[in-house]
């Protein structure tokens, strides 16, 4: 039996929740890869310099910032507690029941296709992660989340062995199961334009730097 209430809940206050979330990683991760790329530049204007640890901790800072915001989204549902998170969609929509509530509201055959394919993929983006093909970055993720940034480890001492291309992969899978649960719960959104305005913004400071190299 779907709970009415619940989805109410999630399409006018929850959704918004999820976006923010998003966005907080959006800001970092798209400001870090920018930065990234172009350390060499910073490399060669800080040499010698305190300032090229300024650049590191900054780098560093933004990608703590990255796995927080991220973990945020795939964080176990607290007990007594309705967080915001992606098992608390998984757990609502996965069994049919949820598919056949929406064909017996709409009955048009495209509107119940549209909800079916964004079900579908969220469905298959979240078991990728926590019980398929990349369950061991999705635990290693875990890890780093219980061990480092929630809790101080017995050694302090942070280690993992992704790479940014996993990270970014990790990334972009949850901006893309977010919009398909704006759509699953009858509403829209496309983190396009944001993501770009970023970069945009993190591409501005590198050329004011390297314009005053000139």
């Amino acid at each position: 039996m779907i709970n009415q209430i619940e989805i109410e809940k999630i399409r006018n206050k929850e959704l918004s929740v999820f976006a923010i979330t998003i966005n907080d990683a959006m800001k970092s991760w798209e400001t870090y890869k920018v930065l990234q790329k172009s350390s060499m530049l910073f490399q060669s204007v800080f040499d010698r310099s305190s300032a090229l640890h300024a650049y590191n901790n900054i780098q560093y800072s933004l990608i703590i910032n990255t796995w927080m915001s991220l973990f945020k989204l795939w964080d176990k549902r607290t007990k007594g507690k309705e967080n915001v998170v992606f098992s608390r969609i998984y757990t609502l929509i996965k069994p049919n029941t949820f598919l056949l509530h929406v064909s017996q509201i709409y009955k048009n055959d495209n509107i119940i296709e549209k909800y079916r394919i964004s079900i579908d993929f969220f469905i298959r983006k979240y078991d990728k992660y926590t019980n398929g093909e990349r369950k061991n970055l999705y635990k290693e993720f875990e890890g780093i989340r219980n061990e480092f940034i929630a809790h101080a480890g017995p050694d302090g001492l942070l280690t993992y062995e992704h790479t940014l291309n996993d990270l970014d992969e990790f990334y972009q899978d949850s901006i893309k199961m977010i919009e398909s649960v704006y759509i699953i719960f009858n509403n829209f959104i496309s983190f396009n334009d944001i993501c770009h305005s970023y970069q945009k913004q993190a591409e501005k400071l590198v050329d004011i730097l390297r314009q005053s190299t000139t």
